[in-house]
């Protein structure tokens, strides 16, 4: 555990990895930043129910297969149903079923992150050209210019 590059991995016999070689003050040798190497596959989520979910992808059977949300790599990513991830698998050699892993969200689309938009109300791509009054413009009145009555009591007590 303490060898691998990123403690959120796990290793299982017959993994394929890269790691480097460290010698210690004794000139024993150790592997550390473990990494193991997995293909990378891409899907869509078809179903997310309390703290797992399924993946349009078939592994067998027509089963589909089957995440947990901590296997999300950003813990901040909200996934729901439709979006598109990228993501390794990993067999439990034990009880013989598969399951996703390093899951990361992928961003198809190029519209900006909403923590970017704007939070103004109606400020999106259908009210683009849309314009709100906030309120009636106030203006000199023709031939006697600004007045109220503060400034007229005020005029009048010099």
């Amino acid at each position: 555990m303490t060898s691998l590059a990123d403690i959120h991995d796990f290793i299982q016999k017959d993994d394929i990895v890269t790691f480097q070689i460290e010698l210690n003050s004794e000139t024993k040798k150790r592997a550390v930043n473990v990494k193991p190497l997995r293909e990378k596959y891409q899907a869509v989520v078809d179903s997310i129910k309390g703290d797992f979910g399924f993946l349009n992808y078939e592994i067998e059977d027509g089963k589909k297969l089957f995440f947990h949300l901590s296997e999300v790599k950003d813990s901040s990513v909200n996934l729901q149903e439709g979006d598109n991830v990228e993501f390794v698998i990993v067999e439990n050699k034990r009880l013989k079923k598969y399951s996703a892993c390093s899951l990361v969200k992928l961003n198809t689309s190029n519209q900006r992150p909403n923590r970017l938009k704007s939070k103004i109300p109606g400020n999106d791509d259908t009210n683009q050209n849309k314009s709100s009054l906030i309120r009636q413009p106030k203006g000199p009145i023709p031939g006697k210019g600004f007045t109220s009555n503060y400034r007229t009591s005020f005029n009048n007590n010099f």
